[in-house]
């Protein structure tokens, strides 16, 4: 719910037309709620009658995905000359 709040700030104030935003919004959001209902029903079929080890699959993923995204940050930011914490690089890489 945040992201789409930050999404809509940043789209008027880039004067983006209310009506290209709504739309992609409302793309976005059936895009969102279809792949939140195919997770739910494939892992609820994968595990049926087994909600321990649903849940634990979940957590192991969700830190896997999160820990990749991180990991992917950082990067990105290192390769732009960012350190993360530190500000720009010096000349002599540190």
């Amino acid at each position: 719910m945040l992201a789409r709040r930050a999404v809509r700030l940043a789209a008027g104030a880039l004067h983006c037309p209310r009506t290209r935003v709504r739309s992609l919004d409302a793309v976005a959001a059936t895009l969102w709620a279809g792949t939140a209902a195919m997770i739910g029903y494939v892992g609820g079929t994968a595990f049926a009658g087994r909600p321990l080890i649903a849940v634990a699959v979940a957590l192991t993923v969700g830190a896997v995905v999160m820990g990749l995204v991180e990991l992917a940050g950082r990067r990105t930011m290192a390769a732009a000359g960012f350190v993360l914490y530190g500000g720009r690089r010096d000349d002599r890489g540190g």
